[in-house]
């Protein structure tokens, strides 16, 4: 091998080595940003909505149904407070509302990132289609991930309509926690997560 060839040799392993160092610098900067795979929920085809009521915010362009069992305890521009009661007892409650720290955002990607501030606060970042809307969490283990033990506690959606971040609360109700069965509470959660299949921009 002649020194002109050798020359060449290097130069072309060298060129390559930084390429890969490149492509794995890369990669590796992708893979500490926000996930932005999109999950698609259930399908709302699965759920018997028949009966139900339907709410439709005309401001903002945003509906979904709701199991007439479901209370409704405010209703307003900026959304709307549902409550789950079995014989007498609150089991839980699901607000969609105007989510007002986030003003200043109109756009769900800008909120994501607002949000998140660094890539690494939002490394559990999930999205889902549903319907022709995308909801996004911060919570790995919510309720579209885990359907089979949903136990008590909350979940927090939020989704962009008209240029406006809302978020949607799923949350068991406080206190007397001893008169609630897991029954309950799981019928509540599951009800919960089909309404939130339901929501579409109109």
């Amino acid at each position: 091998m002649t020194k002109k060839t050798l020359f060449f040799s290097l130069i072309l392993l060298a060129s390559l080595a930084v390429a890969v160092l490149a492509y794995v610098a890369l990669s590796l900067s992708k893979g500490g940003q926000v996930n932005q795979n999109i999950n698609t929920a259930t399908s709302t085809a699965e759920i018997d909505t028949s009966g139900w009521k339907t709410y439709r915010n005309e401001q903002y362009g945003f509906e979904f149904k709701y199991p007439g069992e479901w209370l409704v305890s405010y209703t307003g521009d900026d959304g709307i407070d549902l409550d789950r009661f079995e014989d007498y007892l609150e089991i839980g409650y699901l607000t969609i509302r105007k989510y007002i720290p986030a003003a200043e955002y109109n756009d769900i990607n800008a909120f994501i990132a607002g949000y998140c501030g660094s890539a690494d606060d939002c490394f559990q970042i999930k999205k889902y289609s549903v319907d022709n809307m995308t909801l996004v969490s911060f919570n790995p283990n919510n309720f579209f991930e885990n359907t089979q033990n949903l136990g008590w506690g909350a979940d927090l959606f939020y989704f962009e309509a008209n240029g406006t971040i809302f978020n949607v609360q799923y949350m068991t109700a406080d206190g007397d926690g001893k008169y609630r069965s897991n029954q309950q509470v799981q019928r509540a959660v599951t009800a919960a997560r089909q309404i939130v299949l339901t929501l579409k921009i109109m």
